[in-house]
């Protein structure tokens, strides 16, 4: 899982956790909110049944009772309405059954399950106490009012979540736009592709690597540099003769191995061996310095005379000694070369 999508999970999990906290002391509230308000609603409706119905109750008239609780029982809020003479002897009870409604989850009820509350009252008639009425709210009326709110809550909280993992989404994308640039830096650094991130982010953290990245490949590139200057260096040392710069000894003999392996393809070639005599009585006669010159032009009439031929090889094989293969030459071409090379040296 990429960075950022780990970053999304965590903050919808504590969004989720947030929302979930939030829900339930909602909830909580809301249902001692509602407790509270079934209560006084019980205790308003028993009090007024009481007055009302105080004459028909003294006179224990059944129906007149009946009509009067059923004109309020009608309305569903309540789950029974029993009235009662002095003596506790049931003039009339209406009751409803406790069921739910299908719509508010079975879990949703264990969770925050409840008792309504039941509220009695005396009723008095011409100053003499003549029953009782008792009211108790209807529970699945509280537990559809609860649900309604927190399905309200969930929908709300939804549609705000996706709305914030949008915004999110593309927030922490461009926070961590410079992670990608890093990305690329490396992925360039291990092809020898020396690339610097001009654009620094403000974020400090981000800001460092960026910085720290920078100075790396600056680093890496100077040393490759210099690694590539040594390797070139000693190249030119192992290969090149120091006073002609031609090809040495070592150069002279892997090229003319790599020729006679191939002579098939290369066809004849003609190889001119010069050899400077006495060298050493030259050292003494003419000094170091103007035989090394001596050696120097033999050398350089030898290289232009390589230049005019195609796969030619030119060099020095000891100190008194040169070589250079022409190929593809025949015998009026050898003649007039070694005269002109005979003539100039």
């Amino acid at each position: 899982m990429s960075l950022l999508n780990q970053i999304i999970a965590a903050v919808f999990a504590v969004l989720i956790g947030l929302v979930s906290g939030t829900i339930y002391i909602m909830s909580d509230s809301s249902k001692s909110m509602l407790l509270n308000q079934l209560e006084s609603h019980s205790e308003d409706t028993a009090t007024h049944l009481g007055l009302y119905m105080a004459p028909f109750i003294a006179e224990e008239d059944s129906a007149g009772i009946e009509t009067i609780v059923n004109a309020i029982f009608d309305s569903g809020y309540y789950e029974k309405i029993s009235v009662t003479n002095f003596d506790d002897v049931d003039l009339f009870t209406a009751l409803r059954s406790p069921e739910i409604s299908e719509e508010v989850p079975r879990w949703f009820v264990k969770l925050i399950e409840f008792d309504t509350p039941n509220f009695r009252i005396e009723v008095t008639h011409a100053w003499s106490k003549v029953g009782f009425v008792t009211v108790k709210s209807r529970a699945g009326y509280a537990y559809e009012e609860l649900w309604k709110g927190t399905q309200t809550t969930l929908i709300w909280f939804i549609t705000l979540s996706l709305i914030c993992v949008i915004f999110l989404s593309s927030l922490i994308r461009l926070i961590l736009r410079p992670l990608k640039s890093i990305e690329e830096q490396a992925t360039a650094l291990a092809n020898r592709e020396y690339i610097e991130v001009t654009k620094i982010p403000k974020t400090k953290e981000l800001k460092s690597v960026v910085v720290t990245m920078n100075s790396m490949i600056q680093r890496v590139r100077t040393m490759f540099d210099e690694q590539s200057r040594n390797i070139e260096e000693l190249r030119r040392t192992a290969y090149r003769d120091e006073l002609t710069e031609l090809a040495n000894s070592r150069a002279i003999n892997a090229q003319l191995s790599n020729k006679l392996d191939n002579r098939d393809d290369e066809g004849p070639c003609t190889l001119f061996y010069v050899h400077i005599t006495d060298l050493t009585a030259l050292n003494n006669k003419l000094g170091e310095e103007n035989a090394n010159n001596l050696i120097k032009q033999v050398a350089q009439k030898l290289k232009r005379l390589s230049e005019s031929h195609l796969g030619s090889i030119v060099g020095r094989i000891s100190g008194a000694d040169l070589v250079l293969l022409l190929s593809h030459t025949d015998n009026e071409t050898t003649r007039r070369e070694s005269t002109t090379l005979l003539e100039e040296c």
